[in-house]
């Protein structure tokens, strides 16, 4: 682990370098920079999900750290998968404030 870590975790690093609200709150100044932290929190997703897509490959390899590295990545996307099913299941409920 990196002494940065030590102090922070990964969740704080991109807080503080990002901002910690991209949920928009119907005001446009703040929503336009709600939505420029999502998308910038969306690219850094779909860059850690890739990793993981690329790692889950090996859970069929021969040696045991490969083995290792790849199962955790298939059930880490796995369980990802669960969980947006999940919410793409639920019907939407109404927001209070409309």
């Amino acid at each position: 682990m990196s002494r940065v870590q030590d102090n922070y975790s990964l969740q704080d690093i991109v807080t503080r370098v990002n901002g910690d609200d991209f949920i928009p709150h119907g005001e446009t100044r703040y929503d336009e920079d709600a939505y420029e932290r999502m998308e910038a929190v969306e690219n850094l997703m779909e860059w850690l999900i890739d990793g993981f897509r690329y790692v889950y490959e090996f859970r069929v390899r021969p040696e045991y750290s490969y083995q290792k590295a790849g199962k955790e990545a298939e059930r880490f996307l796995m369980s990802l998968r669960d969980t947006i099913d999940n919410m793409i299941d639920v019907e939407p409920q109404e927001s209070e404030d409309v």
